[in-house]
C-alpha cells in the first residue's frame, strides 16, 4: 500500500505523525472488517476486550509491557467499537 508522508526524515515528529495515523488507520480497519464479517458481533467484542487483557496479562513481564500498555489498547478498542457503524450494534 503506498502512502504519502509529510516528510521522508525519519526521526522527525512529522514522520512519526504520520507512521502513527497510518498504522492507526490500519488496525481499526482491520478490526472494523473483522466485527463486520463476525456472525455475532457482539460476542465478537466481547472476545476482543477479553483477549486485550488476557494478551497483557500474559505478555506483561515477559515483554515489558506497562500498564500504560494495556489502557491505551483498551481505550483504543473501546473508541474503535464505539465509532464503528454496524445496523445490529
Amino acid at each position: 500500500m503506498s502512502t504519502g508522508k509529510f516528510t521522508s526524515e525519519p526521526g522527525t515528529p512529522e514522520y512519526h505523525a504520520s507512521e502513527w495515523l497510518i498504522s492507526i488507520h490500519n488496525a481499526y480497519r482491520e478490526l472494523d472488517h473483522a466485527i463486520s464479517q463476525s456472525p455475532n458481533p457482539e460476542e465478537f467484542v466481547d472476545r476482543l476486550k477479553e483477549r486485550v487483557r488476557r494478551d497483557y496479562e500474559q505478555n506483561r513481564e515477559q515483554m515489558g509491557w506497562s500498564e500504560r500498555t494495556r489502557d491505551i489498547a483498551s481505550r483504543s478498542l473501546d473508541i474503535v467499537i464505539g465509532t464503528l457503524k454496524l445496523p445490529n450494534m
